[in-house]
């Protein structure tokens, strides 16, 4: 075995948290971006073979931090609330709720840090993402929204000697390397405040290339997610928000949020697809958007708060008793995994894990030995899809953006004919009511893929139609009653409909309609 993180690195397995630069001793490790954008690690020549920096990383997972918690998939917690930052300023200059932002500042006013290290995006040809540490309220507003893109974060903790109290904002992997480093090394025993984001994925870096060639040719910004937005007669929501291209010589530019819906897996890395902590349960509070969740501003934005640690939780309290956060705290871990879709994720993990697994039979990560449950089908879809994702990453910049253009494309095919197969049912069900829909779905069945792609576009024409609407499924035609693979959705999707909503559906012939469309 490799005493270095350079083969992790070969065998697409590098998260590019950068905790393997914060610790080498001889700083010889490096990140640098492959043709799709994956940062990856690189180990320079003058590497000493002391293994520090494969002691620290996550892939390697040295502390075993995998097995931590009784589920690792959502981790230990004490409560769960929704809500935002009373502070206007940093509510109307947030993604969601500003909670991330709030606490930071709170940290800073109370002296209970003098440095926090967060993810910033600066204008660029194409966006600089980079990790940077500061030091004062006022460097906050800054870093406010999310990057999407990957950034050795940790590499940024290097030299951080001078100060007495750190936070960091990470992604899971970034946490999870923190947790490594504070437990390696008592050059970081001043990291006291971890915040954890929700993280889905990590897009490769490739997708602002892509834009900067089809949108933009000056320096400019992006924002993943605008919310409250206006552009002439159109108003984005929170829930609806759109991508915003921002250029530093002015003259907004708005992009469908489908054309990152229809990037998402192309530039996807490899990594992400095996990892479990999408919940970041090595964190004191986890913050993320509250989907799936009830009594939600899905007009101007909230915040999914979890604390996880005593640390956590007393900040929470003594903010909410400041009136610094207002938060509703009613919910239900359940409610959470629903939302976040961690039952497909616990579903999938398997697949991906053996998917990489066979093209890396060598290597030894306990991201390649993720449980047992196995559909041979999908294993070898998943593979196959590996294998795409390698090719593209020896492709050029050109290539490339003409495959993204297919992708899209064929996104904006299947929009257009969901609308139209589904336009039918929308109008019947919407005759039901206006508030608090309750739709039972019948005739439905999971027996293979296609049936399942029907189900999902099925549920998106709801979604769309009806955001806040609970969705009954039948669970006798579901083979699998937990993380279907093509449940994409937002809604309240529940099973075994009662008696009540059984005679709603006959009264209302929802399944004669569903079998005549």
């Amino acid at each position: 075995m490799s005493s270095n993180i350079q083969d992790i690195s070969d065998a697409y397995l590098c998260s590019s948290c950068g905790a393997c630069k914060a610790v080498c001793p001889k700083d010889c490790i490096s990140f640098h971006f492959t043709p799709m954008g994956r940062k990856e690690a690189q180990v320079g020549s003058d590497c000493i073979d002391c293994g520090l920096c494969r002691k620290v990383c996550p892939t390697v997972d040295t502390y075993n931090l995998h097995e931590r918690y009784a589920d690792r998939l959502t981790g230990d917690l004490d409560k769960i609330y929704v809500g935002r930052a009373t502070d206007s300023g940093i509510y109307a200059n947030a993604q969601s709720g500003g909670a991330t932002t709030a606490i930071l500042k709170y940290l800073f006013e109370t002296g209970k840090i003098d440095g926090a290290l967060v993810c910033e995006m600066s204008y660029g040809s194409t966006p600089i993402v980079q990790g940077k540490i500061i030091r004062s309220v006022e460097e906050l507003a800054s870093s406010q929204k999310s990057c999407y893109t990957p950034v050795d974060l940790l590499s940024s903790l290097r030299n951080v000697s001078s100060f007495e109290s750190l936070a960091v904002v990470g992604l899971p992997c970034q946490i999870e390397g923190v947790v490594n480093l504070v437990q390696t090394s008592n050059r970081f025993s001043n990291i006291k405040y971890k915040l954890g984001l929700i993280c889905d994925r990590t897009l490769c870096a490739g997708i602002q290339d892509y834009l900067a060639w089809k949108y933009q040719s000056s320096e400019f910004k992006i924002e993943w997610r605008k919310k409250d937005f206006s552009q002439g007669d159109k108003y984005y929501s929170y829930r609806w928000a759109p991508m915003v291209i921002n250029p530093k010589d002015g003259g907004l530019k708005v992009v469908s949020r489908n054309v990152r819906k229809a990037l998402k897996d192309m530039y996807t890395s490899p990594r992400c697809r095996v990892c479990y902590d999408k919940l970041n349960t090595h964190s004191d509070i986890t913050l993320g958007d509250p989907w799936g969740m009830q009594q939600v501003d899905w007009e101007h934005g909230d915040s999914l708060i979890i604390t996880r640690t005593e640390l956590g939780s007393k900040i929470v309290d003594e903010m909410q008793k400041e009136g610094l956060l207002k938060l509703s705290d009613h919910y239900e871990l359940e409610e959470v995994i629903r939302g976040q879709q961690m039952h497909r994720k616990k579903e999938q993990l398997p697949v991906y894990s053996k998917a990489f697994a066979l093209h890396y039979p060598g290597f030894d990560s306990f991201l390649l030995h993720q449980g047992d449950y196995l559909k041979e089908s999908a294993v070898k879809e998943e593979k196959i899809q590996l294998q795409e994702f390698f090719q593209n990453d020896r492709k050029d910049k050109k290539e490339l953006f003409e495959l993204a253009e297919i992708n899209i494309l064929s996104f904006k095919k299947a929009e257009a004919l969901k609308k139209n197969i589904f336009y039918k049912f929308v109008q019947k069900v919407k005759k039901i009511g206006e508030e608090a829909m309750k739709i039972v779905l019948y005739g439905i069945e999971t027996n293979n893929k296609g049936a399942e792609l029907m189900l999902y576009a099925i549920l998106q024409e709801v979604e769309r139609r009806f955001p806040d609407a609970t969705v009954y499924l039948p669970l006798g035609a579901i083979k699998q009653k937990e993380g279907l693979k093509y449940l994409h959705t937002h809604l309240d999707v529940r099973y075994k409909p009662g008696h009540a909503l059984l005679a709603l559906a006959r009264k209302f012939h929802i399944a004669g309609l569903l079998r005549t469309i």
